[in-house]
């Protein structure tokens, strides 16, 4: 596929790509350069912006161009032979990516600043040292970091949701009450009497469970401690109703599967907060805000030829009509007047 890929590119679109500039406009042309424009400054204008939700009508269209990427990724994840390996992968990646997504930023630097550092310079070099885009289309494939990093966490995050899911049946996290009730809805009224039954303990549901010890690992460094029980009956009620027996899990395997869980929520919590650190804030708004300047020059030079192609392809679209047998011998363009 990689191969297929670069030899579609190399043959067939970077030597048509537009490299002098300005371009010959046409009408298509500048509604692309119009639509780059548009998303780079909405991407600085979010960016000044506090944190909020994203909208949820671009979320949806984003959703919407991502979806068959993510069928055909669910589908070979789900087959049995890549299944296991994938496991292995996600679990060795969490593990060994904690110093550099964690412990340090360096993930996010060298995967997401850097790449976009390096095609941004390039990119301003070529627009305004050069006045064409050359070195530019050599430089591209810098983008694959960047899809490797999305991919890396969009991973993980597809891991945690699809362990807890698999998971959160076969066993019961316990806590001790004082850090449980902090979770669960249910909590004590404020004035309670002395003779009210407080218990010592708490089943915390696996999902609530992970979202409460990463945000307590991000705000003091550690976890609460907890109790990890597998769900299952006794073996005579599954023999008395004729019912296949579940899996049973060693106390080693259950305490490794919830401890893999965590680090992914680990990764993809401390992934989120990096983002809205104020010095990375800082550098996405000058790359991006550089890559606005050098597309908004391309139309400002470029769009005087508009005029012309305009008026060309309103005159054919206006004159030109189509001949419903491309193959005859018969000419093949005439004109609305009829004359050939």
């Amino acid at each position: 596929m990689i191969m297929l890929l670069g030899f579609i590119w190399l043959r067939f679109i970077r030597p048509r790509l537009p490299k002098e500039i300005p371009f010959n406009l046409s009408l298509l042309g500048f509604f692309i350069l119009l639509y780059l424009c548009g998303i780079y400054l909405y991407i600085v204008i979010s960016l000044f912006r506090k944190s909020k939700p994203m909208n949820p009508i671009l979320k949806e269209m984003i959703g919407c161009i991502y979806l068959p990427l993510e069928a055909l990724d669910h589908y070979l994840k789900d087959l049995s032979y890549i299944n296991k390996a994938y496991k292995r992968c996600i679990v060795f990646l969490a593990f060994n990516l904690h110093y550099f997504i964690v412990s340090t930023n360096l993930f996010y630097y060298i995967f997401e600043i850097l790449p976009r550092i390096l095609l941004v310079t390039v990119l301003f070099t070529d627009i305004f040292g050069h006045h064409e885009l050359y070195f530019i289309y050599k430089f591209l494939l810098l983008g694959a970091f960047i899809l490797f990093s999305k991919y890396v966490k969009y991973s993980f995050k597809y891991a945690k949701e699809h362990f807890i899911k698999s998971f959160q049946e076969e066993v019961n996290i316990i806590m001790a009450y004082e850090y449980a009730i902090q979770v669960m809805e249910d909590q004590p009224p404020e004035d309670e009497d002395e003779d009210d039954y407080i218990p010592e303990t708490m089943v915390v549901p696996l999902a609530i469970f992970m979202e409460f010890q990463t945000t307590t690992f991000i705000n003091q460094q550690n976890y609460y401690p907890y109790v990890t029980v597998q769900t299952r009956c006794d073996d005579s009620y599954y023999t008395k109703r004729n019912l296949v027996q579940p899996r049973k899990f060693t106390s080693e395997e259950i305490d490794t599967r919830v401890k893999n869980i965590l680090q992914l929520s680990l990764l993809i919590a401390y992934y989120d907060l990096t983002q809205t650190n104020h010095n990375v804030k800082i550098l996405r708004v000058l790359i991006f805000f550089n890559y606005l300047i050098c597309w908004l020059y391309i139309l400002l030079m470029s769009f005087p030829s508009l005029f012309y192609a305009s008026y060309w392809e309103l005159w054919i679209i206006c004159n030109i009509q189509d001949i419903e047998d491309p193959f005859s011998l018969t000419t093949l363009i005439t004109n609305n007047e009829g004359n050939y």
